[in-house]
């Protein structure tokens, strides 16, 4: 007589395993054949977790509409100033030198700019021109011959500021040209003044704007790079009627190494007419590039 025997669950279980192949041996065991390998991906993926995490955690600074109204309203000032043209005082000062001339002036917004340094007579001893593309620069004296590609570095190096040709021609027709931020904060101060801070979505303070809270006119902006460093600071004062529009009769804008540039109009004639051909300067003679 044969017997039949049940198969019991370990039984079942042995076999199981027995013809159970896994296809994905490092899935199967937990084991890796590159231990180092292994260990980049699970310190990267931490990385990622932890970034995305932070990101996630940090609550973005909260606005303040009153504040956000005043930094427009800077912002906004002889928005409709377009072009205008100019005869005015320049001091250049820093720890070493100070010098200081006359020179005409040319904008038209954006970014098209045309200054004369001139003599005691009136006559050009150095010209600038910048027509949105390249900064093109003539020394008289010597009759050399500068261009640039038009950019915030280029004109750094021009004036050791740094600031853009853009922003500087904001700041001579009365207004700030703020830089990116994501809210704006009333400060608290004992000047008597309403200073509004601007900030980025991780707190950091780009820019800081007193305005005098009787006439809503700019006092100055003080700008920095989110991490606590201050970049610049202009100051506009002395304000007078120009036409239609109200314009600082004095810019004077600060770098944190002490070099200063003070630009005090003596005439200003807005919206005038300017020809493109202001803004292009041909060469008298030999070249440097």
């Amino acid at each position: 007589m044969i017997y039949l025997r049940k198969k019991s669950a370990n039984d079942m279980e042995t076999k199981l395993m027995a013809t159970y192949r896994p296809t994905n041996f490092k899935m199967a065991t937990g084991r890796h054949k590159n231990p180092g390998e292994a260990l980049f991906f699970i310190l990267l993926w931490l990385f990622t977790a932890l970034i995305g995490g932070c990101s996630w955690a940090i609550r973005p600074p909260v606005d303040d509409m009153a504040a956000r109204r005043i930094v427009q309203t800077a912002a906004r000032h002889n928005e409709n100033l377009r072009s205008y043209k100019g005869l005015a005082k320049i001091q250049i000062e820093n720890a070493d030198h100070r010098m200081s001339g006359r020179i005409a002036i040319a904008a038209a917004m954006p970014n098209q700019m045309r200054v004369e340094w001139l003599s005691a007579i009136g006559q050009p001893l150095t010209s600038l021109a910048g027509d949105g593309e390249t900064i093109t620069i003539i020394s008289y004296a010597d009759q050399n011959f500068y261009r640039l590609r038009q950019s915030r570095d280029a004109f750094n190096k021009v004036v050791h500021l740094p600031i853009s040709m853009e922003e500087m021609l904001n700041m001579l027709a009365g207004r700030p040209l703020l830089p990116q931020y994501a809210v704006a904060q009333m400060m608290q101060n004992d000047d008597g003044f309403d200073r509004v801070a601007l900030k980025n979505r991780w707190h950091g303070v780009v820019a800081v704007l007193d305005m005098d809270p009787l006439n809503g006119r700019i006092i100055s902006m003080k700008t920095y790079d989110g991490a606590g460093s201050w970049r610049y600071q202009v100051l506009w004062d002395h304000w007078r009627p120009r036409g239609k529009y109200t314009v600082a009769s004095q810019v004077q804008i600060v770098s944190p190494e002490g070099r200063r540039l003070v630009v005090t109009m003596d005439r200003f004639w807005p919206d005038a007419e300017i020809a493109p051909k202001t803004f292009a300067l041909k060469p008298p003679g030999k070249s440097k590039e």
